[in-house]
C-alpha cells in the first residue's frame, strides 16, 4: 500500500494560534453588531444573539478538534469528507471551498476592509478597485512562502484583536448615550 507524503511542518504553536485567531475573529464582527443592533430594539436580545452564535460556534469548534484529534493527518475538511463519506464528496467540497465558500469570505472581508480604509485615508477610489488590490497583496504574500503569510497573518491578527480591544475599552469608558 502507497503511503501518503506529509507535508513539511514549518508553523509553529504561535502561528497556528494566530492564524486560528484570525480566522475565527472574522472581519464581520466590525460591521455586524451595527447591523443587527439597527435590527434588533432590544440590548438585551442583541447579547442574547451573540451569546448563543457564540455557543453554536463552540460547539462546532468541538466537533473539528474531535475530528482533528482522530485523525492529525495534514488534511482538513477535505480529509475528513474523504473519510467519513467518498473522495467525491471531499472532492466536491473542495472545488465549493475554492470557488465559493473561501473565496466569497475573502471578497466580504476585503469589500469591508476598503469602505473603512477608504473612509479613513479619504482616497477617492472604487471600493472594489481597494479590494482587490488587497487581495492581491495578501495573494502575494502568501506565494512568496508560508513564513511571510504567517508573518502577515501576525501582523493583521495583532491589528484586529487590538481593534477589539479599543472598542471594548471605549465602550467600557464613553458616557452613556442619551439617544439611538
Amino acid at each position: 500500500m502507497m503511503q501518503r507524503a506529509r507535508l513539511v511542518r514549518r508553523l509553529g504553536t504561535v502561528d497556528i494560534a494566530l492564524i486560528v485567531i484570525g480566522s475565527v475573529i472574522g472581519s464581520g464582527i466590525f460591521r455586524t453588531p451595527a447591523v443587527v443592533a439597527h435590527r434588533v430594539p432590544d440590548a438585551v436580545l442583541i447579547l442574547v444573539a451573540w451569546t448563543a452564535g457564540g455557543v453554536i460556534a463552540l460547539f462546532g469548534a468541538f466537533v473539528l478538534a474531535e475530528l482533528a484529534a482522530r485523525n492529525p493527518d495534514d488534511c482538513g475538511m477535505y480529509g475528513y469528507f474523504r473519510d467519513a463519506f467518498h473522495p467525491i464528496v471531499a472532492f466536491a467540497y473542495g472545488w465549493s471551498a475554492l470557488l465559493a465558500i473561501l473565496s466569497g469570505g475573502l471578497a466580504a472581508g476585503a469589500v469591508l476592509f476598503a469602505g473603512y480604509f477608504l473612509s479613513l485615508t479619504g482616497l477617492r477610489l472604487l471600493p472594489a478597485v481597494v479590494a482587490a488590490i488587497t487581495l492581491a497583496v495578501l495573494a502575494l504574500l502568501n506565494a512568496l512562502g508560508v513564513r511571510q503569510g504567517a508573518n502577515a497573518q501576525h501582523v493583521l491578527t495583532v491589528l484586529k484583536v487590538g481593534a477589539l480591544f479599543s472598542l471594548v475599552i471605549v465602550g467600557l469608558v464613553a458616557p452613556p448615550a442619551t439617544a439611538y
